[in-house]
């Protein structure tokens, strides 16, 4: 019988000097900085410990027993983002495995942020959104779309990072077309009348949305690093041209696509009530 991960975390891990070697990599190697390597380390001695308590060993470690611990351990209990965040940890620690030899090559590849882990029930949240409108009352959504985000002159700094910053999200469970699918969500759920608005702007200098990519990449950037998307230099790079191209006056900068849908909610029972019956 497997011990607690409780009372494994609790004694001395027989995988620490390998955490601990990492970590030294993270900081002197990669340069990353110490609370982000604190992060790393608060994330990786859960399963370290699941492991242990699991009797596996490390060099045994397969896409099988990673997608065991998320859906058996964690599932239910973290968000989404906080399970992406735990995803590129394990994804950055076994690369590193690898290359020391620790595990099979390839396990970190293979960690793909399943959907079954890392992508949230949107039409249950669709669903409460419903629950808490009065019957015949209307439910909105505003939701942003992927699907046009250009500038012109045309930049192939721009169009390098966003392709980086999407691959990002979509290794990570994060749908940035998520708007264009709201209207068939309300449909599903029941709400009637449904209508459906497209958004779009222009950020002029000056605008604060104007150098809104820059501040997504900012955000993410040492997960971009570290998940191997980029290399820092490069990074660094194209970040310092797309930077002088959004300063130019003359460039066009517009905004993604906003969706907004809204629909009736059925005046007879709603969707919560209807299920309660089944």
């Amino acid at each position: 019988m497997s011990r607690s991960i409780h009372a494994a975390q609790g004694e001395s891990l027989p995988y620490n000097h390998h955490l601990h070697q990492f970590l030294t990599f993270l900081k002197h190697e990669r340069g990353f900085a110490d609370a982000t390597i604190v992060n790393r380390e608060r994330s990786l001695k859960p399963f370290l410990g699941w492991l242990v308590a699991e009797d596996v060993p490390l060099s045994t470690v397969s896409p099988v027993v990673i997608t065991k611990y998320f859906t058996g351990i964690v599932a239910g209990r973290w968000k989404r983002t906080t399970v992406s965040f735990h995803v590129q940890s394990l994804r950055s620690f076994f690369r590193y495995a690898s290359s020391r030899g620790w595990c099979a090559a390839g396990i970190a590849e293979s960690i793909d942020a399943p959907r079954v882990y890392t992508y949230e029930n949107v039409p249950q949240v669709v669903e409460e959104m419903i629950a808490l409108a009065r019957p015949g009352g209307v439910v909105a959504s505003h939701e942003a779309d992927w699907g046009a985000f250009p500038c012109d002159p045309p930049s192939p700094a721009w169009d390098r990072l966003v392709e980086v910053f999407v691959a990002y999200s979509r290794n990570n469970g994060i749908d940035l077309f998520v708007g264009r699918k709201t209207h068939q969500m309300f449909r599903a759920a029941g709400l009637t009348g449904i209508q459906v608005n497209p958004l779009i702007h222009v950020y002029p200098p000056g605008h604060n949305r104007r150098n809104i990519l820059c501040d997504f990449l900012e955000n993410v950037k040492e997960r971009i690093l570290a998940e191997n998307l980029m290399a820092e230099t490069e990074f660094h790079e194209r970040f310092t041209e797309l930077q002088r191209h959004l300063d130019d006056t003359d460039t066009l900068v517009i905004s993604h696509l906003f969706i907004q849908v809204w629909g009736k909610r059925p005046r007879e029972t709603s969707v919560l009530e209807r299920s309660a019956r089944v």
